[in-house]
């Protein structure tokens, strides 16, 4: 799937040079799982309408794509920016396009409300925040968001999808894998940590 990828972000850079995968694909290649979709990322400048953008990605990448409600599904509602998500899909993968009024990647992807997403491809490489690197080497998700957890269906969606993990949100501990409440002090993400890529 990084063939596919590499092959429609080259094509993407012809609208946006700086465009990448964000969250999703970007976490389980480095974490070795297996790949579902690819969600792409691209700034396109707001003097630009987003049907004009659409129909850039439509040519420039080969795919026929819709648009979707960037509240619904991925909670994409968390991330400031969007001006809209279009969806396709390319050699049996659904990916989606989401266009962004900024064109700072990194700081989007700072801002996913788990920062076990916070993680971006580009150009062949894989750059993890340190917030994603203490999540996975603690295995401690925090959740920052003025979203009730139980209403934030990326929340929702990252516990199921990382049940051996204690949750977080906003440094509250909103559910423990294991029944003894180990979790001790010093193991607290603070806020520090999610700032700066390795």
């Amino acid at each position: 799937m990084r063939k596919l990828a590499d092959s429609i972000l080259r094509n993407l850079a012809h609208i946006d040079k700086g465009a990448c995968l964000l969250g999703g694909a970007p976490r389980d290649w480095e974490l070795g799982r297996e790949v579902n979709d690819l969600d792409f990322y691209i700034h396109v400048p707001n003097t630009m309408p987003v049907e004009t953008a659409s129909l850039l990605i439509q040519a420039w990448v080969r795919i026929n794509t819709e648009e979707m409600n960037p509240d619904a599904g991925e909670g994409y509602g968390n991330v400031p920016g969007i001006r809209a998500v279009l969806q396709g899909e390319k050699q049996g993968v659904t990916c989606q396009f989401i266009i962004m009024s900024t064109a700072n990647h990194m700081a989007t992807a700072a801002r996913f409300s788990c920062d076990i997403c916070n993680i971006m491809y580009r150009q062949g490489g894989i750059f993890p925040t340190l917030a994603f690197r203490q999540a996975v080497k603690k295995k401690v998700i925090n959740s920052r968001s003025n979203i009730d957890p139980d209403e934030n269906r990326h929340v929702q969606k990252m516990m199921e999808y990382f049940p051996d993990y204690t949750f977080k949100h906003n440094n509250v501990v909103i559910r423990h894998p294991v029944t003894d409440d180990s979790l001790l002090p010093d193991d607290e993400i603070t806020g520090e940590d999610v700032v700066g890529w390795e």
